[in-house]
């Protein structure tokens, strides 16, 4: 870890009032990582690479929580699923674990049958492994991995 990381993570340990859990970039752009995650002692726990000129914002994900912002579809207390819109899902994992999401777990598969049916992709890495969720009448039809505190976004081209 360089010098000047550990003075940043100081600094805003001090300064910012970061509360532990995952926040969630306020708009998704390619190539620059949505989420990170905030230890319970206020250190950043996630490498972000944040390319020159870049002006990012981030919000903690609690704050998609809220009616205004979305419709909760399933969360346990670890992992959430919610609908920002009509063709964007957020799956959030706060846990230390990954979440094997699968058609099996019946409460999520119910959740997303208020989901247009479509395939749901990952727009900022479309090539990693249970990234791709396919959501029919009856609800989840395949298996999503979702990574230790992490946000994934999908979008669909509603069928």
């Amino acid at each position: 870890m360089s010098i000047y990381w550990q003075e940043l993570q100081t600094a805003l340990q001090n300064r910012a009032g970061l509360i532990p859990g995952v926040y969630i970039a306020k708009s998704v752009k390619l190539g620059t990582l949505p989420f990170f995650a905030v230890e319970e002692d206020g250190a950043i726990a996630t490498t972000v690479n944040i390319p020159p000129g870049a002006d990012l914002e981030y919000s903690a994900a609690f704050n998609l929580f809220s009616s205004n912002n979305s419709q909760v579809l399933f969360y346990d207390g670890h992992l959430g699923i919610l609908q920002a819109d009509e063709q964007h899902l957020w799956i959030i994992n706060e846990s230390d674990n990954e979440y094997n999401i699968q058609p099996m777990w019946t409460e999520v598969c119910n959740a997303l049958k208020a989901m247009p049916s479509g395939v749901y992709e990952d727009p900022l890495y479309p090539d990693a492994p249970f990234r791709t969720m396919m959501i029919g009448k009856d609800g989840l039809e395949s298996r999503v991995k979702a990574p230790p505190k992490s946000a994934v976004f999908s979008n669909t081209n509603v069928n």
